[in-house]
């Protein structure tokens, strides 16, 4: 298993750089079972975000979900993700690699691995839904950053009081916060990624972009129009909008990393550099027409992720 665990961070690490590196930080009894959970998820997120045509994707969905009880045909799986699933060459090192995941999925606890079963059959439930439904609210987009996001908080926390990281009555405050913790990051991703989100997917999708079409109404913008430069005063508009709303889960999201216990350390750091690398990326977004051309990205210089970790201290 050691050489494996070896490998999943390996393939972990060439899949999201910050994320890999905050879960360095992690205490050692939970950072290998946060990265597994990592990678579980991250399958999933390829098969929503593939271009694969709407029943194949569902078809993946339902073996991801038979692979959870250990079931269900892996090179079945794989063998669906051709050319015409137009993933990256990190998503496409990810499926190859599913066996790697799943091994490593078995050899969680049996107790924690049937809650994180449970909490990713429920995320992909409701990634299957947003397939179809159209989001046109911000009540919406909402309840899909709960699907996507929000559980993963759920999971999160749940780990850390399977290890005995935190306590019951701790585990129950930061249940209640978790899901604006997710939800805030998941904004902060779709705010980011709108230019890519609508290059890579189906002109046929239900969701392009993952924002509120309504907002888009109020505005008089289509998303052919959202993306032309001619209507960069309304778009920056729209663009405030959900940076505003991304923010109502500002506070909620502190206050979950301050009911970390102070003594935690590793779990504090780890979160604060989540959080604070999020909102330092919301207010690079606000007011940033680059959000309509590219992807936008921050690089921390040396100095400033010594900021990050140090304000983990002490929040």
């Amino acid at each position: 298993m050691g050489s494996n665990i070896n490998s999943g961070w390996e393939l972990f690490s060439g899949i999201s750089k910050n994320f890999h590196l905050a879960s360095r930080l992690l205490p050692h009894d939970i950072g290998n079972t946060n990265m597994i959970f990592y990678l579980t998820l991250k399958i999933a997120d390829t098969i929503e975000d593939s271009a694969l045509p709407l029943e194949a994707k569902k078809e993946c969905f339902d073996l991801f979900r038979a692979f959870l009880l250990k079931d269900g045909n892996i090179p079945c799986f794989i063998s669906r993700f051709g050319e015409d699933a137009n993933l990256t060459c990190r998503e496409k090192n990810l499926i190859a690699n599913t066996g790697l995941v799943l091994d490593l999925f078995y050899s969680i606890e049996t107790t924690l691995r049937r809650s994180f079963a449970g909490d990713i059959r429920e995320m992909t439930m409701g990634m299957e839904k947003y397939l179809e439904k159209r989001i046109m609210t911000i009540h919406d987009q909402d309840d899909y950053c709960h699907y996507v996001a929000g559980m993963v908080g759920k999971s999160l926390t749940d780990l850390y009081r399977h290890y005995g990281h935190i306590t019951a009555r701790q585990h129950d405050r930061m249940l209640r916060l978790s899901n604006d913790f997710g939800l805030l990051l998941q904004k902060v991703n779709i705010i980011r990624g709108l230019r890519e989100d609508y290059n890579k997917s189906n002109e046929n999708s239900a969701n392009r972009i993952y924002a509120p079409e309504r907002l888009l109404d109020r505005f008089d913008l289509g998303l052919e129009e959202l993306f032309n430069p001619e209507n960069s005063g309304k778009a920056l508009l729209f663009l405030e909008e959900l940076v505003k709303d991304a923010e109502k889960h500002k506070q909620p999201s502190l206050e979950y990393v301050k009911q970390i216990p102070k003594n935690e350390k590793g779990i504090r750091r780890f979160s604060n550099v989540i959080l604070l690398t999020s909102l330092k990326l919301l207010d690079k977004c606000r007011g940033n027409y680059e959000v309509f051309e590219r992807d936008v990205e921050i690089s921390l210089s040396p100095v400033e992720k010594a900021v990050v970790l140090a304000k983990s201290l002490y929040k």
